[in-house]
């Protein structure tokens, strides 16, 4: 019983990853009532980024991975750390049993205009990147993976920085 309901929430995922579109990831990340910066959603932006590579994964015939809030938490520390020193490392992965982990980092210096359409575009860019390079492409689309937690961390003082921290078990 338990693996025909698996199988029956799997198909059911596959149709709605197959159907997802990029005016629906805008509509994700966009509050319609807010002014610019304020007017993105930052957990949208990573909820935005896992159905990309969930989408990605039912296209490599593999599982839906299912999203781990305690995963969500360490990869939004992991991120807020890595900004806060100006870092762009891995964590200690083998403590956790984290079978794959991927960062993406921005630094920027001096002025840096982030409108709406910015943000909107770092789902894409995020996962674009980690896609085109071969050691990222493989941890997304590990087979032994069942969860996943993904955190855009973004500061923006003197100057503006992002950290992208994937990890999944």
């Amino acid at each position: 019983m338990k693996t025909i309901i698996t199988t029956v929430f799997s198909f059911i995922l596959s149709i709605s990853y197959s159907q997802f579109s990029n005016d629906d990831l805008d509509k994700m990340i966009t509050s319609k009532n807010k002014k610019s910066y304020n007017k993105i959603n930052f957990d949208s932006l990573s909820n935005a980024t896992i159905l990309l590579i969930n989408k990605y994964r039912l296209e490599n015939n593999l599982n839906v991975l299912e999203i781990d809030t305690s995963l969500n938490n360490y990869s939004k520390n992991w991120g807020k750390h890595l900004c806060e020193n100006n870092q762009l490392v891995h964590s200690e992965t083998e403590k956790l049993n984290i079978v794959s982990e991927n960062i993406y980092g921005l630094f920027t210096f001096g002025f840096f205009i982030c409108d709406v359409g910015y943000f909107k575009s770092q789902p894409k860019i995020v996962f674009d990147s980690w896609r085109t390079s071969i050691e990222h492409n493989k941890n997304m689309l590990n087979d032994k993976a069942k969860k996943i937690g993904l955190y855009i961390y973004t500061e923006y003082e003197d100057k503006y920085k992002m950290r992208a921290v994937m990890v999944m078990k």
